[in-house]
């Protein structure tokens, strides 16, 4: 009784935080236009950090508060424990880099580089979604046989890293470096969901490193949107590609510097083979139905934005360092 008190407590005193900022947010993106030519970026970095820092806070406030503090002792060997918060944070700051470029300026790349129209960047960024969906659940699989999910996430990383910088060097072709930017955006992606098991499994499930670890990621979002999207407007939006280049580097850089977490000896094929088996019971639950209702009504909301936001700003007239701030 005490705890579920404590936790209502909580999550009500989280919803009252948020309800009384909502209020602000349509001036903030209101006055963004504004704000962004009275103001150098460096106030605007140090703003994000603050947020970051704020989220990071909430989402360690509303852990259980009678939960067992975790930590990496029984997760990784001594000599990974040194810095272990800040490797995992170096690869969150990098992947969102990656996920800062694609997401608020690729579709201005596929317009105005690629030559793309609003029917085939849909159809390009469908095919995106798509591939990140068959491959998730297949390299996960491969990651619980192979029992070595970092070594997986270094070669995913490796591989979009190679081929994001291949497709600026080796080929001219439109349509081949819309390909490549796809295949290699999927591979870098599927990395993520095994990286958040290694987090889990490094830092302690419930563990409040975690929100302070993950801020990173919030953190190198918002500098990269913003930084990227002023070159583009001074250089082009050519560079847009090579940014993303660069930064699908950096993870895999990043990535072969993850703690490596240890493997439970438990039989994994037998428990694989028995989740095969239980998926149709899995997505007759309606509670599960439920929450996966849920996040693709929440992804469709987000579709158009995603696909076409950077697009609208931009013809409206907004700058490229002003579309990365409403970013």
């Amino acid at each position: 009784m005490e705890k579920n008190f404590a936790t209502n407590v909580s999550s009500n005193c989280f919803q009252s935080r948020v309800k009384s900022k909502m209020g602000t947010v349509q001036n903030v993106v209101f006055n963004a236009v504004g704000l962004s030519k009275r103001f150098p970026t460096s106030v605007f970095v140090g703003l994000a950090f603050h947020r970051a820092h704020r989220r990071a806070a909430i989402i360690d406030k509303l852990r259980t508060p009678n939960a067992a503090p975790s930590s990496a002792d029984h997760s990784i060997s001594p000599g990974q424990q040194k810095f272990a918060g800040a490797r995992l944070g170096a690869f969150y700051f990098t992947f969102f880099g990656v996920v800062g470029v694609r997401t608020p300026l690729l579709p201005l790349w596929l317009q105005s580089v690629a030559r793309l129209d609003p029917g085939q960047i849909g159809a390009a960024l469908v095919a995106m979604q798509l591939c990140q969906l068959a491959a998730s659940p297949l390299l996960a699989i491969l990651a619980d046989y192979i029992k070595n999910p970092r070594g997986l996430v270094i070669a995913l990383t490796l591989a979009a890293s190679l081929m994001s910088i291949s497709l600026i060097l080796l080929t001219q072709s439109r349509t081949h470096k819309v390909w490549m930017v796809v295949l290699s955006s999927t591979l870098c992606s599927a990395s993520l969901p095994l990286s958040e098991s290694m987090s889990q499994s490094v830092l302690g499930p419930g563990s409040p490193k975690y929100g302070r670890v993950r801020m990173w990621g919030s953190l190198g979002f918002m500098i990269t949107s913003t930084f990227v999207a002023q070159a583009a407007t001074r250089r082009g939006n050519w560079i847009i590609l090579y940014f993303l280049a660069g930064f699908m580097a950096l993870t895999a850089g990043a990535a072969m510097l993850q703690p490596t977490p240890s493997i439970p000896s438990t039989s994994i094929e037998s428990k694989s083979a028995g989740n095969l088996f239980d998926v149709p019971k899995l997505l007759g639950n309606p509670v599960f139905a439920l929450g996966m209702s849920t996040a693709a009504l929440l992804q469709a909301t987000h579709a158009m934005y995603y696909g076409f936001g950077s697009i609208a700003f931009s013809s409206a007239g907004h700058s490229g360092g002003t579309i990365g701030l409403l970013w």
